[in-house]
C-alpha cells in the first residue's frame, strides 16, 4: 500500500497525517520517495533481499545493480554532481560498507550529499558472530555528517527523512542510516506525520557588522578578484552580474569549474597563486583585494597551499569552521553564498563604474592564448597531446557535455584545456582524490542526466581499479564514451618523482589489451595513436554514443608536457623545505640527472 501524501510538500516535513501498518522495507521505500531520493546504487545481499523485493515493486524508485560497491559510492557522487539530485548507496553489512567507503569518503571531502543505507545483521537474535557483523557506525563516522541507528519502524520513516534533509543541508555531505535486517520483513505501524528531529540551523541572515566591514573593503577596491568555490553554486548570471558591477577578474576552484562561464572575458583560471600560468600570475599580483565565496582553500584546490595572498582577503562561507582556517582573512562573513551575492548586488549597484578596464581583459585573452599554446605544443614524443585531445573532445561532443575525470594527470590536463559554459559539467575527485572515480561517476552522471553527452577520461592506471563497471554502462544502454589516456604509467606520480627525485619508481603499468577488454564488456572499441585520425575517431565515437552504445576509446597520449598545476606543486613543496633538505635533495637530483 502506498502512503498517501501531498507531493507539493515532499521534503518539507509537512505531510497529511496518515498512520498504517507496513513492512519496514515498504516504509523505507516511502521515506525515500518523500525525501526526493529516487535512485539507489548497490548489490542485493542476504540481509536486504526483502528491501530489494519492495524496491522492485515501487515505480518511483530506481535501484541500479553495480559490479562492486566501491563503484556505488562514486555513482551516487556523480549522480548528484551532474544533476543536483541526491542518490543513495544501498549496502549489505560489513563488506558492502568497506568496499563503498572510498566513494563515500570522496563525497565527504568534496561536500557532496549522499544517503548511505547500511543494512545491519539482525538485532533480534541472541547469537554472536553473525555474518558480516562489524561496528559499521564506527567505520562510517569519520566520513559522514552523522550516522543514525534505527530501531523501530517509526524511526525508519522519520529518521530517513531527517537523514536525507541533513545530507542536503550546507555544508553538504553523506549521512548514514543503519537498519537491522529484521525490520525489513517485520510489520508495524508508523505515522508519516510524526515529527522528525530538528535540523541544525544555519543562519537565516548574517551579521550586519561583519557584512558592512566586508562591503567597505569591496567598495574601496579598485582592482578586485573574485575566487569562487563550489559553495557559490547559484545561477551563473548572478555571478556574471557581480563580476561586471565590481569590474572583477574571476577565478574558481577546481571543483567549481564551469560555475562561472569560462568563455566570459573576465574568467581567468581554476586556481590562483603558483598554479596560474605566468601571464596570469602577473594579473593576480596587480589585484588589490580578493573576495572568496563558498570555498575552503583545500590542499588540492590551492596547489598544495600555493596561494600567497599579499592583499586583503575577504572570505564568505556558510561553514564557520573554514573561516580563518587555512588563510588569514582581513574580513570574514558566515553566510549562505546566494543570500550574500544578492545583497552585495543590491548594495553595489549604485557604485558601479560603467567604464570597464578593457586593457586588462585584453591581457586576460592574450594570457589564455599563450597558456594554450604552451600546453598544446608538439614534443619529440609520439602520441596525442592531452590538451589538444580535450579540446577536440569538446568540439565534437558540444558545450552540453559532462566531462568526468579520474584522479591524476588527466584531471589537471582536462581542467586546463576545457572551457565550460555551464555548472555541473566537470566531475572530478578533488579533495579525497581517489583513483577509480571516473567510470562509475560517469555512469551515475548519465543516469541522472540522460539527455547530456557524457565523456569519461580515465588513466590507464585508474581503469584497472573500476574498469569492470563499464559493463554496467552497457547493461543499462547508457551511451558513454570512456577515453583511456594510455601512456603506460601512473603519469601524475611519475612526474612528481621525476621532478623531485630525478627518476621514476614503480609507476610503469603492465600492458593491457583494451580491445579484448572492450569485447569482454560488450563495448565498441576504437583506438587513436596520433593527431591525424583523431577527428575521424571522435566522430565515430559520437555517432555510437548517440545510439545508446557505450564506447571504449584507447588514446595513446604524450605526457611529456606537465600541467601548470604539476609544475606549481613541485615548486611550492620545494620552497617549503628547510635549506638543509633543499641542498641535499637538489644534490641528489643533479647527480641522478647527470648519471642518466
Amino acid at each position: 500500500m502506498s502512503l498517501i501524501h501531498d507531493r507539493a510538500l515532499a521534503g518539507s516535513g509537512r505531510l497529511h497525517a496518515y498512520s498504517q501498518t507496513e513492512t519496514g522495507a515498504r516504509i523505507l521505500c516511502r521515506a525515500l520517495v518523500d525525501s526526493g531520493v529516487h535512485t539507489l546504487f548497490g548489490i542485493p545481499g542476504t540481509h536486504n533481499i526483502e528491501f530489494y523485493d519492495a524496491l522492485s515493486e515501487d515505480e518511483d524508485l530506481n535501484p541500479i545493480l553495480v559490479t562492486d560497491e566501491q563503484s556505488a559510492g562514486f555513482m551516487a557522487d556523480g549522480h548528484y554532481r551532474s544533476s543536483g539530485r541526491m542518490a543513495a548507496v544501498n549496502l549489505v553489512p560489513g563488506a558492502g560498507l568497506t568496499h563503498a567507503l572510498s566513494g563515500i569518503a570522496e563525497a565527504s571531502l568534496d561536500q557532496i550529499p549522499m544517503l548511505v543505507i547500511l543494512c545491519a545483521p539482525r538485532h533480534d537474535l541472541r547469537f554472536a558472530y553473525q555474518l558480516h557483523d562489524i561496528d559499521q557506525k564506527a567505520i562510517l563516522k569519520p566520513v559522514a555528517k552523522k550516522v543514525l541507528a534505527i530501531q523501530t519502524h517509526q524511526e525508519l520513516y522519520s529518521l530517513t527523512r531527517y537523514a536525507a534533509a541533513l545530507a542536503m543541508q550546507a555544508p553538504m555531505g553523506p549521512v548514514g542510516i543503519e537498519v537491522p535486517a529484521e525490520l525489513f520483513f517485520k510489520t508495524d505501524r508508523y505515522d508519516a506525520s510524526h515529527p522528525w528531529p530538528v535540523l541544525p540551523k544555519n543562519p537565516a541572515g548574517f551579521d550586519e557588522l561583519d557584512y558592512q566591514t566586508l562591503l567597505q573593503r569591496v567598495r574601496e577596491s579598485k582592482n578586485i578578484g573574485l575566487y569562487l568555490g563550489l559553495g557559490a553554486s547559484m545561477p551563473s548570471h548572478w555571478l556574471q552580474k557581480l563580476a561586471e558591477q565590481l569590474d572583477a577578474l574571476v577565478f574558481t576552484s577546481i571543483s567549481a569549474k564551469g560555475l562561472f562561464p569560462e568563455t566570459n572575458p573576465r574568467f581567468v583560471w581554476n586556481g590562483m597563486g603558483r598554479a596560474l600560468p605566468p601571464p596570469f600570475q602577473k594579473l593576480e599580483e596587480e589585484l588589490d583585494c580578493i573576495l572568496a565565496i563558498g570555498c575552503r582553500f583545500s590542499e588540492v584546490a590551492t596547489g598544495s597551499y600555493g596561494f600567497d595572498f599579499r592583499v586583503p582577503l575577504l572570505h564568505v562561507d556558510i561553514d564557520p569552521d573554514v573561516l580563518q582556517r587555512n588563510y588569514g582573512a582581513h574580513a570574514t562573513l558566515q553566510a549562505d553564498a546566494k543570500s550574500f551575492v544578492v545583497r552585495l548586488l543590491l548594495d553595489t549597484e549604485e557604485d558601479q563604474d560603467l567604464s570597464t578596464d578593457l586593457t586588462r581583459l585584453t591581457r586576460v585573452a592574450t594570457a589564455h592564448q599563450h597558456s594554450a599554446a604552451e600546453l598544446s605544443r608538439d614534443s619529440e614524443n609520439s602520441g596525442v597531446n592531452p590538451h589538444r585531445l580535450f579540446q577536440s573532445l569538446q568540439e565534437h561532443f558540444g558545450l552540453d557535455t559532462i566531462f568526468v575525470t579520474d584522479s591524476g594527470n588527466g584531471l589537471f590536463k582536462a581542467m586546463e584545456a576545457l572551457r565550460l559554459e555551464e555548472p555541473r559539467s566537470f566531475l572530478a575527485p578533488v579533495d579525497f582524490s581517489c583513483m577509480g572515480y571516473a567510470v562509475p561517476a560517469a555512469i551515475g552522471a548519465k543516469l541522472a542526466s540522460p539527455a547530456r553527452p557524457v565523456v569519461a577520461a580515465i588513466g590507464d592506471g585508474a581503469v584497472l581499479m573500476t574498469g569492470m563497471e563499464m559493463l554496467t554502462a552497457h547493461n543499462y544502454g547508457l551511451g558513454i564514451l570512456f577515453v583511456i589516456l594510455n601512456d603506460g604509467k601512473l603519469t601524475q606520480i611519475a612526474q612528481f618523482q621525476k621532478g623531485a627525485l630525478g627518476r621514476e619508481v614503480l609507476t610503469r603499468i603492465p600492458s593491457l589489451d583494451f580491445a579484448a577488454l572492450a569485447k569482454a564488456l560488450s563495448l565498441h572499441f576504437l583506438a587513436c595513436d596520433d593527431h591525424e585520425n583523431l577527428d575521424e575517431v571522435l566522430a565515430s565515437a559520437g555517432r555510437l554514443c548517440e545510439q545508446g552504445e557505450s564506447v571504449l576509446l584507447s588514446v595513446t597520449t604524450d605526457s611529456s608536457i606537465p600541467s601548470f598545476f604539476t609544475r606549481a606543486v613541485l615548486k611550492t613543496n620545494a620552497a617549503r623545505l628547510e635549506w638543509g633538505d633543499r641542498f641535499r635533495m637538489a644534490g641528489r637530483l643533479i647527480k641522478r640527472r647527470v648519471l642518466q
